[in-house]
Parts: C-alpha cells; structure tokens; sequence
C-alpha cells in the first residue's frame, strides 16, 4: 500500500473514538449543569444518586454501543488492505506465469486475515476497559479511572458549586480545561504508560495493516519466486528512515532498514511498507534520479516566526497544531453544552480562532497542504459564529451570486467544494478534476449536475452551490464501486449524499434551495423521530463516514435497536420500519 493510502485507513476507528470522547465529556457537563439550580448541601445530597448514580452505567451503554461499530469498520480496513497488496498483483502472476488464487479461495490469506482482525479486536477492548482522565497533581498526570472521577472529582465540582465555594462558571471552565487537556486516555497497568485513546486506537489498527501486508507481501514474494522488496516512499518522513524508495532484498529490509524494530520499517508510526518485486516485471515507482531530487527537498529548511523546519519538523507542527484544535473546539462545544457565559464561549472562540490562523499560515509558509479533516473529525461542526455565504464569496469576496457563472469561475466554486466535502470524511475524493458545463445535456436529462463515471463532474451553468457540494460527495462515496454493483445501494447513497450536502451549507453558512427529495426526507423523520444522533449534521457525517455496502446495513441496526431499547411497538414501529424500508434497494 502506499504511504497516503495507508495513512488514512484507521481515520474513521478514530472519529468513532473522538465521538465517544465527546459524549463522555458531554455527560459530564450535563450533570455538573444539573446542580445549577441547587442551592444547599442538603439538596444535592438528595439529588446526588440521580446527578452522579448511573454513571457507570452510562459508560458501560457507551462501550458497548461503540464495541458493535468496530466490527464493519475493522474488517472494512484489512479488506482494502488486501485489495491493494494482493488483489492488484494478479497482473504479475500472469506475467511470470505464477498461480494466481483468489482471495475468496485462499484459505491461507483468509485464515492470516481473521487472527489479524481477532488480535486488533482484542486490543481495542483492552483500551476501552482501561479508560479514564490524566489529571494533573502537581506537574504531574495521574491517570484516573471515569469510574473513580465521576464518584470523586466531579461530585467535589457539584459540590463546590451548591456550597458557593465557587461560582458555576468557574467550576465549569475548571472541568472543561482538565476534561479537554487530558481527552480520554488508556493505561497499561502493567508499565504505568498512558496515551490517548485514538492514538491508541490507530496504533492497534496500524499494527494489524503491518502485519497481514508482511504476511500478504511475503507470500507473494515466494509465489513469484522473488527475494526483492520496494518500500515505499512519502514525503515528510523522519531524518532516519531515508532508505524509502529503494529496492532491497530481505535480509538487506533488516540490516539498512531495520525491519522489526520498533523506529525502524514498519514501526511505531512509520507510513512506509515494503511488497514484492520482480526484476525485469516491476517498475520502480521512483527513478534513482527522482529520489535524490525529492530526499533534497526534504532536507530544505524554512523560516516561521524565527524558527526552522524541515519537511519532517513541519508535518510534526502541523500535528500539534490540529491536536490544539481538537482540544479547543472541544472546550467550544463543552462551555456551549453547559450554557456558560457568554465571554468565556467568546474567549475559547478567539483562542481556537488565533490556532486556526497559525495553521493557515504556517501550512502556507511550509508549503505544506492544510489537513482540516483531522480537525474536523471531532464530529462537532462549526463552533464558530458564522454568516451566509456562496462559495463565489470564499474565493473572491463577491457580494451576489452570479447564476450564469461559468468558466474559472465555476472551476473555483468547483475546487471550494472539494476541499469544504474534504472537512466533513476522511475518505479520499475520487474526482478527475474537470469540470464539463453542458446546459443542453443537463436540460436533456432533466438535471442541473452529475458525478459521470469518468469521475469528471458534469454541471448546468445555473446550477447551485449545494449541487456543486452534492456531486463532490458521490466523488468521496459511490465513485469507490463501478456503475453496476451501485445499483443496489442507490437509495441510501442518494439519500446520505443529499443530506450531507444540504448539513455541509448550513454548518458553513451556505444558501441553498432543497430539491424534492423523498429520499432524504425519510432520514431526516428517522433521526428526528429516533434520535439517532444528537444533530443532523452529526447523523450526516456518521452515516456517511460508513462505506456504501455496509451503510443501509448500519442504519438497519441502528433503528431497530433504538426502537426496541425505548419500546416502540404497534403502528409507530411498523410505520419506521417502512420508512427504513424504502432507503433499501433501488426502486
């Protein structure tokens, strides 16, 4: 696989974390928020089994909630895995007329893959059974189980509050900054070591993928009767992993690229992987030349407020900078969450504001791709004031919105789009980049755009934003299965799409017109009838973060076990699962 592929595989395990980080920490707020209209010790002592008693429970629904998510996603992640190491060969087989066998007859790769997905698994509910806050005592992080800070550091915040030992926004700002700056944390027992749980998480994940691409890559290597490997090149790679680009046999992946060891090939946080290579069959993705020129620029230092970075010391910048973001969005939605004051909301504004225009400006220095969908992935939205505008107005400022804009302008509005979809899924866009204006053929077929199979986006010069949005969302979706195994999965790619494309213009101030759409109707019944979600935008990013095969199946899932958990019976239950039934299929 190649480094960028590979880089984004665990994303979405991650952003299902990040959700249950926020829903904790939601929680936490709502009940420190319930003691804001208790005035006495004696009366939060009275009230205090119903602010604080069911939190173990609460977590314990939590995990359990999240633990039949994983699945789809993990076995989502070793099946591109797969696809990309073994499934994409079956050319050089022919070529060196080796047997070449399927993987759905392979019982060998079949049986690496389901131990692979079985020890990943295992290592997640590891994490989620060892979860809690690092709070700080002293200068120093003591991880604290939820169990022991919901029973004792957030009843000593109630408490603080129902006495007037302090005010309830101080409380809350107390809470919110030492929630936000630990995030949720897994330890090892055994080692005292603590980390993040979505770092944790992602290390789990990337593991796996390392191990069954060995496993894949070596096999195919003796199949093919080869002992020669390419690994893989990125830019932005650690000082000590130079070696990426080159052709190695496998003792030489031990000995110069120190396969096996923790900082070396294919170790904690390396992008690189190696896989088969044939001599006189394989072409080398990179010339000897084209390295030296790009191991070059890697090695070029540039200046930001005083200080200098190289390639790798600014993609690690880049990091930090969006962990602050995450950690500052989340101290928005929490103060928000708790109704605080208006001017500490303003304050954690302005400081999430200050962090945002040092990314933009130090991604632009750098030369480096701003990467906002790792911000994003919180699942939070917008947690900025915003104001109504037109894509024409983020590129050029204008005022209207010139409905017979075509040309570069429409290229523009075009680009806005696949960039502003690229905040709200971590999945690749599969988008040519050409954009074809034809009224004629969009008046034929009684359309205003169209995602065409060619992956060029077909457009009425009239057309507006939200179309533009719309067709850049099947790029990231339906665009990942050819035109006719996505027949069958037509409605709820149809249906997510809309509703993604219509929450993406009102979380970023978009004016829009809806168009008749049952389709999308039907879900936003379903999500304000169930709850699935805590918002729209929230459903619409989840649901569509789900890959189209398996997102019908997630929904399904979703809607019966909410209709049994609250007892829905009779004609209201008969009458969801209609509605559910109608986004199956393709009628």
């Amino acid at each position: 696989m190649q480094p960028k592929e590979m880089e984004h595989l665990p994303l979405q395990l991650e952003k299902m974390f990040l959700e249950l980080q926020n829903r904790i920490m939601r929680d936490v707020v709502r009940r420190i928020k319930k003691t804001g209209g208790i005035t006495s010790t004696a009366d939060y002592q009275l009230n205090r089994i119903q602010i604080i008693g069911n939190s173990t429970e609460f977590i314990e629904s939590e995990i359990k909630r999240l633990s039949g998510l994983t699945d789809p996603e993990l076995w989502e992640i070793y099946d591109t895995v797969i696809e990309k190491d073994y499934t994409r060969v079956k050319e050089i087989y022919e070529q060196v007329n080796a047997n070449f066998t399927p993987y759905e007859d392979n019982e060998q790769m079949q049986t690496w893959a389901k131990a692979i997905l079985s020890q990943t698994k295992h290592e997640i509910q590891n994490i989620t059974r060892s979860m809690g806050f690092a709070l700080d005592y002293g200068g120093k992080k003591v991880f604290t189980p939820f169990s022991e800070y919901y029973q004792k550091y957030l009843d000593r915040a109630c408490m603080d509050i129902v006495t007037g030992a302090f005010d309830y926004n101080t409380v809350l700002r107390r809470v919110v900054k030492e929630m936000t700056a630990s995030g949720i944390r897994t330890v090892n027992y055994a080692s005292g070591y603590g980390n993040r749980v979505p770092v944790a998480v992602r290390r789990a994940v990337m593991t796996g993928v390392h191990q069954l691409a060995a496993q894949i890559n070596e096999q195919v290597a003796k199949d093919l009767g080869t002992d020669t490997y390419e690994v893989t090149w990125h830019a932005g790679h650690r000082p000590s992993h130079w070696w990426g680009g080159n052709v190695y046999t496998k003792q030489e992946l031990i000995s110069i690229c120190r396969l096996g060891d923790v900082d070396g090939l294919c170790g904690a946080n390396c992008k690189h992987s190696y896989f088969a290579f044939v001599e006189g069959v394989s072409v080398r993705t990179y010339t000897p030349e084209q390295l030296r020129e790009m191991e070059a620029k890697e090695q070029i230092t540039r200046s930001y407020h005083g200080k200098s970075y190289n390639a790798y010391e600014a993609q690690q910048r880049q990091r930090v900078l969006e962990t602050r973001m995450r950690k500052q969005r989340s101290d928005i939605d929490l103060l928000k969450k708790g109704k605080a004051s208006q001017l500490d909301i303003q304050a954690a504004q302005a400081k999430y504001l200050n962090t945002l225009r040092e990314y933009q400006g130090f991604s632009k220095k750098m030369e480096l791709p701003e990467q906002m969908q790792r911000v994003y992935m919180d699942g939070l939205g917008r947690v900025l004031p915003g104001r109504t505008v037109k894509l024409n107005d983020k590129i050029n400022g204008a005022k209207g919105f010139d409905r017979g804009l075509s040309g570069r302008g429409m290229e523009e509005r075009n680009k806005v789009a696949h960039n502003l979809t690229g905040k709200y899924t971590v999945r690749d866009s599969k988008w040519s980049g050409k954009v074809v204006i034809d009224d004629k053929k969009c008046k034929k077929d009684r359309i205003s755009g169209r995602k065409e199979w060619s992956c060029n986006i077909l457009l009425s010069s009239k057309c507006q934003d939200r179309t533009i949005i719309h067709e850049h969302l099947h790029a990231r979706s339906g665009s990942y299965l050819n035109p006719i195994s996505i027949i069958k999965y037509k409605n709820i790619e149809e249906a997510s799409v809309e509703l993604l494309a219509r929450e993406i213009c009102k979380a970023e101030g978009i004016a829009f017109k809806p168009n008749k759409n049952h389709k999308v109707d039907y879900l936003y019944e379903l999500n304000h009838r169930l709850g699935i979600c805590e918002s729209d935008l929230e459903f619409a990013v989840s649901l569509f973060a789900k890959s189209v095969k398996i997102r019908y199946n997630w929904l399904n899932k979703r809607v019966n076990k909410i209709i049994e958990s609250i007892g829905i019976s009779g004609e209201e239950r008969e009458d969801l699962l209609e509605i559910l039934e109608r986004l199956e299929g393709y009628k």
